[in-house]
């Protein structure tokens, strides 16, 4: 119940009296309370406290499986820990547990943080690789993609970002407000203004699509964008969509 309402530190805490009573812990109880540290947005429970009970399940002569180190190298990708996530990533290989998409995906992300776009490349091919050998396993989906070129965008790897968006599109991946304000990001740093205007038509093509629908943060990074190159009619025109979508700037 309390993990259905997402009450996470009431869940750790009950977690902690039963381990004062000595009442015996098994996997389920182990994997509860760790997804639910992770979960929480308490740096100490994801940073020290997840980390603490992984290292007590393996105490215990529990073996984690997938979705514990799932859970473990999220917390690391949260924490902006690459390092210590491609170590565990390492360790469950080595144990012969196959990775699924979301704990590359959790790789991906560390990657932004340490601007190490070409691991986060490496990763994401390898990711593919995998599901590719395996039909049980879903393809890269949004989120995966979201991941990418965030990364990319992050580390100023615009061209790149835009490549893996059209690879996504081509992949039959439905795009969402994330990727494009993402894409736009990159080329807004750079003064790119009539890349951004292509990035908002196609926003607006899909204007079907809920998901996509700009926010008033999209229409400051296009007016941002023609700022740097002194595009001041467009950046006006920008403004004057933004109000006329109720918006506020």
């Amino acid at each position: 119940l309390l993990f259905r309402h997402k009450r996470w530190e009431d869940a750790i805490g009950i977690f902690d009296k039963l381990v004062n009573d000595a009442v015996p812990m098994d996997r389920f109880k182990y994997t509860s309370v760790i997804s639910a540290c992770v979960k929480s947005k308490d740096s100490y429970l994801v940073n020290v406290k997840a980390h603490n009970l992984f290292r007590d399940m393996q105490q215990a002569r529990i073996r984690p499986g997938v979705v514990e180190y799932g859970a473990i190298i999220h917390a690391c990708a949260k924490e902006k820990n690459l390092q210590r996530a491609l170590l565990l990533f390492e360790q469950m290989q080595d144990e012969h547990l196959e990775p699924d998409v979301p704990i590359y995906t959790s790789l991906v992300k560390a990657c932004a943080h340490s601007g190490d776009w070409e691991k986060a490349m490496l990763l994401f091919a390898e990711m593919e690789h995998s599901c590719a050998m395996d039909q049980k396993k879903e393809p890269p989906k949004t989120l995966a993609y979201n991941a990418l070129i965030t990364t990319l965008t992050n580390c100023r790897q615009r061209h790149k970002a835009r490549q893996t968006f059209e690879k996504m599109v081509d992949q039959g991946v439905i795009p969402d407000r994330v990727t494009y304000d993402r894409l736009i990001q990159g080329y807004e740093i750079s003064g790119e203004w009539e890349v951004v205007l292509s990035i908002m038509e196609m926003m607006k093509n899909d204007a079907h699509n809920a998901r996509v629908l700009p926010k008033a943060t999209t229409y400051h990074r296009a007016i941002s964008a023609c700022q740097k190159q002194g595009a001041w009619e467009r950046a006006l025109m920008f403004y004057k969509e933004m109000n006329e979508s109720e918006l506020k700037p």
